[in-house]
């Protein structure tokens, strides 16, 4: 048994565990047993008869209660091996009416799980007036009731002593289970119902009078005549497929080692019809997606196969080296495809590498044509995907438009720009400092911090200092010094001399040069210094205040005569002004920051985001060329254009067999880039805007490990010199150079498509290759369907390390074929005719055919038997005893999920 599973005979709550009376599992029981009662209060004691309810009082199952039906309702295909059950929320739920305590751990439910064939004797209608549906069947059908007590019975997820306290707490972790142990025949439609016991209870089912207390009597006899109506609680119907479960459809699996070669078919090409024909029948092995590893391919006429190499090669040149759109000479060169001329710009077949591989043979461009044969087989779907792809077109056209007027817009005030000296162009600029980046802060943020007056780049200033007015003409006359915008007099200017409060130790002092002169606009600029003097520390004086207000109310053009300064012990030392930013450093930044291409290419890309990484550095295309991705696989339109395609004698695989062959990299490289080809000719001759190097597929097989693994990448960045096989090595993900791949055709696939396949690393025992303990499974990269019952699964690891090499001591892998697991279910195995006179080994491998002594005997029965001789007499096995209670037999019967290894080297 599980140590998860935890199976009990039955499971009683409440006041029914104070009933006295035996069952004794096959006579009736007495009606609505009286218990005493007694009531303690205040030291005095009321004793009371309470009569307890029976079957007969119910009139309905809630559907709440019903938590599992197996087989699921409505199910086809059933193995008809297994038992029909259903799983009920309340665990005491079938025992809570029966009127009698367990006998050696028996107590039969007061309802049962009955399963009959639909048939014309059966039916299932509600009358009118019913509360219930009624089920007609011949008894016949019916299991015995007098064994009603084998399969009724608890599972639980929790150990014995953890019960209690999950039916508490209502953890959902104990249901009660009621089993049909019916033997079901394959292919045929099953109603199953859940109806009362007793007889009682049918009768209220059905509608009638029953007397409280009503002696029990079973709702049938086993071997009656005749037909019965029985009210139904719950019924569901489902039909049973062909004899088999998962273990008995493994177990007919055989390896298919000594099968004919497959993943090759010969192929004329002695007279293809461009070139030379050879004199007589040509034939070539033609491979598929996936070959059998390390199978050789026939030789053929080495004379030839150079004059094919040599004739095709000089049709391909010609025709890429002479013009199609050529008004003097309209007539082409009519040649074959020249594959991957598109993406890589070959204009002549290279003497090697993989152009030439791919275009030079026979067997190479055949698997090309067949993927052009795909494209072309869907090329409707596969064109109007492209334009999805594509999406508004026209609109991303005019904002391509848009975007180049915006550029060529900004472009030309930059060029004014650039024409302007650096500090005109920083004051022109001044309005947009606070959007200029320059390191990690912004060109205002640095003037701000710098000792150049914030007022130079302000609006006022500006105004005054435009050209045409006062001052500007007054700084642009001859022999005048400094800038009309921002001298570096001015960028001298200390932060002290501008701020509101001189600190202690510092004044402002204004000096002017020789005011000789100045009666014209001749003259240099006010400069104001910072003067450090510890006698002129303070205020300055009211002679200075006076003087500078009298400058300031001067008629423009006059100054009075110089004044000397008041006499001094030692003249002012003049401190040297702090260091000014660069401004030309400065206005290159602004150079540099105000090209508009950048901006430009940002805002498309926000407004259409499939432009992200297709613009470029340069200017804006007047056009768009696109390469649109299609991330489907193309295995399966391979499969579709014919499976023989795939895997080449795949319909020589006998029923039932598994096989070893492995993928075919030259095969699908080949396929792929004829793929490519076609769909760049199909968009080309329906106006698409295609990218001259687009790779449109990038995938052949459909990986499940990896969604985005890809098996070529962009073919304009292949190496020319390399084959295709080394060009995929480098753009796919895989470990494997050439990966394993298992074929599974049979049974097993149809009924079983969920099954689980993997590879498990091997050890050699002491009879033969046993799974390794501690190695993780290998699980597959990729799979697929040749049809309907042939599927195969492809494994990131070589054939020969798959294989391994067992008289050398390498034990291989082991192909592992592993039920899924579930819910648990019960049932018995599939017989064999040993079966019939040998005991089972375990419980795992209990058949039909043990409990029976003949295959004549089996055809009779209808019911498993809790009372089988040739089981009950086995005894006890695996500390499990047949008959013994419903505990037992649901061990006994619990199927567990089922695994079959086969040593990849038998697959081949």
């Amino acid at each position: 048994m599980s140590e998860a599973l935890t199976f009990l005979p039955f499971l009683r709550r409440g006041l029914v565990q104070a009933i006295g009376a035996l069952d004794d599992t096959a006579g009736s029981l007495a009606g609505g047993p009286g218990l005493t009662a007694s009531v303690g209060v205040e030291g005095r004691t009321a004793d009371m008869t309470v009569r307890l309810l029976g079957p007969e009082s119910v009139t309905a199952v809630a559907a709440s209660q019903i938590l599992r039906a197996e087989p699921r309702p409505d199910s086809t295909g059933v193995e008809p091996n297994y038992f029909p059950f259903v799983e009920l929320a309340t665990p005491d739920l079938p025992w809570m009416l029966t009127p009698a305590r367990a006998s050696a751990g028996r107590l039969r439910p007061w309802l049962v799980l009955v399963v009959v064939r639909e048939q014309e004797a059966v039916s299932l209608s509600t009358p009118p007036g019913a509360g219930l549906p009624v089920l007609r069947t011949p008894i016949a059908e019916l299991p015995d009731l007098a064994e009603s007590w084998a399969w009724a019975h608890v599972q639980s997820l929790v150990p014995p002593d953890e019960i209690e306290a999950a039916l508490r707490d209502r953890t959902g972790e104990v249901v009660a289970r009621l089993v049909c142990p019916r033997r079901l025949a394959p292919g045929c439609g099953w109603l199953a119902c859940v109806v009362p016991a007793f007889a009682a209870g049918r009768l209220r089912g059905l509608g009638r009078a029953v007397a409280r207390g009503t002696v029990l009597e079973p709702a049938w006899v086993r071997g009656g005549e005749g037909e019965i109506d029985l009210p139904v609680y719950y019924s569901w119907r489902f039909s049973t497929g062909p004899a088999g479960d998962f273990e008995a459809l493994c177990r007919r699996l055989k390896r298919d080692g000594d099968a004919a070669e497959v993943g090759r078919h010969p192929m004329e090409v002695g007279d293809p019809g461009l070139i030379s024909p050879a004199a007589g029948d040509v034939l070539v092995d033609m491979p598929g997606a996936l070959e059998t590893p390390g199978a050789g391919s026939r030789p053929w006429d080495a004379t030839y196969r150079a004059t094919f190499a040599r004739e095709i090669t000089v049709l391909l040149n010609a025709a890429a080296a002479r013009p199609t759109d050529d008004p003097d000479d309209p007539d082409p060169v009519v040649a074959p495809p020249f594959y991957g001329s598109g993406p890589t710009g070959a204009m002549e077949v290279p003497a090697a590498g993989w152009l030439r591989e791919v275009n030079d043979g026979p067997v190479a461009r055949a698997a090309a044509g067949l993927g052009v044969a795909v494209v072309r087989a869907g090329q409707e779907a596969l064109v109007a995907a492209a334009w999805d792809q594509a999406g508004q077109l026209r609109a991303t056209a005019t904002a391509l438009n848009q975007a180049r007027l915006g550029a060529e817009v900004a472009e030309s005030w930059l060029r004014r720009a650039a024409r302007l000296d650096d500090p005109d162009l920083l004051q022109l600029s001044a309005p947009m400092h606070a959007f200029l980046p320059t390191g990690s802060t912004t060109v205002r943020a640095t003037l701000a911090a710098s000792a150049v007056p914030g007022g130079l780049f302000s609006a006022a200033y500006l105004r005054q200092t435009r050209p045409g007015t006062p001052l500007a003409r007054r700084w642009s006359a001859p022999g005048a010094t400094g800038s009309g915008r921002l001298a570096a007099d001015h960028a001298a200017i200390t932060l002290a001399a501008t701020s509101a409060r001189p600190r202690p130790g510092d004044v402002a002092a204004i000096h002017f040069a020789d005011h000789a002169g100045l009666d014209g606009a001749q003259g240099t600029d006010p400069a104001l210094t910072d003067v450090s003097d510890p006698e002129l520390a303070g205020e300055p004086s009211q002679t200075l205040r006076d003087e500078v207000t009298s400058l300031l109310r001067l008629p423009p053009g006059r100054l009075p005569p110089r004044s000397r300064p008041p006499a001094r012990t030692r003249p002012p030392v003049v401190v040297n002004p702090p260091s000014t930013p660069d401004v030309s450093g400065m206005a290159a930044t602004v150079r540099r920051v105000l090209d508009p291409m950048g901006a430009v290419r940002a805002a498309l890309v926000v407004r259409i985001p499939a432009l992200d990484g297709r613009l470029g550095d340069g200017p804006v295309p007047t056009g768009l060329a696109l390469s649109p991705v299609f991330e489907d696989p193309l295995s399966d339109d391979l499969t579709r254009l014919g499976p023989a395609w795939m895997l080449p004698g795949a319909e020589t695989i006998a029923r039932n067999r598994v096989r070893l062959v492995a993928a075919n990299p030259r095969f699908i490289g080949a396929f792929l880039v004829g793929a490519n080809h076609e769909l760049e000719r199909e968009l080309l001759w329906r106006g698409y805007p295609v990218a001259p190097a687009a790779t449109f597929f990038h995938r052949f097989w459909n990986y499940t490990d990896d969604p985005s693994r890809i098996d070529i990448g962009e073919l304009a960045g292949w190496e020319r010199e390399l084959s295709v096989q080394e060009n995929m090595a480098g753009d796919t993900a895989g470990e494997a150079a050439v990966a394993t791949v298992i074929v599974v055709r049979g049974d097993l696939v149809r009924r079983y498509p969920s099954a689980h396949y993997f590879l498990q690393a091997a050890e050699l025992g002491d009879h033969g290759p046993v799974p390794r303990a501690d190695a993780a499974p290998v699980e597959p990269v990729f799979l697929g369907a040749l049809s309907p019952d042939t599927v195969f699964f492809g494994f990131d690891l070589e054939p020969r390390v798959v294989r391994g090499d067992r008289p050398a001591g390498d034990p291989g892998y082991l192909v592992a074929i592993e039920e899924q697991p579930g819910a648990p279910r019960l049932g018995l195995d599939v017989e064999r005719d040993r079966h019939f006179s040998e005991p089972p080994a375990s419980w795992n491998q209990l058949s039909w055919g043990h409990l029976v002594a003949s295959r004549e005997e089996l055809e009779e029965l209808t019911h498993a038997r809790a009372d089988s001789a040739r089981l009950t007499a086995m005894g006890p096995l695996e500390g499990i005893t047949w008959g013994r209670n419903s505990a037992h037999l649901a061990r006994a019967c619990w199927q567990r999920p089922f695994r079959m290894y086969i040593h990849a080297d038998t697959l081949i």
